[in-house]
């Protein structure tokens, strides 16, 4: 046997057995999204965590913008309480040598 049809022999198994554990997973997901819809559950009910879950739930209002780009008025950014990093436009200012000041908006 040549080794190019060994080869093409190897691959056809890995492609086979490939195609077998797909379907595997396929069937089992099936089964278990029609034994959960028979609980009265989603599948993604069951299997969201309880972190996930409450984060959903708890989702923080947007913080109002305490700093702003004078050069684009459309880039702003909370403060640290707004749980959001410092974005690049405001940390590329302050390497600069400005002073986070400079960017305060004013009531």
């Amino acid at each position: 046997m040549s080794t190019t049809l060994e080869r093409l022999k190897r691959e056809r198994a890995e492609i086979d057995a490939a195609i077998e554990r797909e379907s595997g997973k396929e069937e089992a997901r099936k089964k278990l999204r029609a034994q959960a819809e028979k609980l009265g559950y989603s599948i993604e009910e069951l299997f969201l965590s309880n972190d996930d879950e409450h984060q959903t739930k708890q989702r923080r209002p947007k913080a109002k913008p305490k700093y702003r780009d004078p050069e684009n008025h459309r880039k702003s950014w909370a403060g640290e309480d707004s749980g959001r990093p410092m974005p690049d436009w405001l940390r590329e200012k302050l390497d600069a040598g400005h002073k986070l000041e400079e960017f305060l908006i004013e009531d």
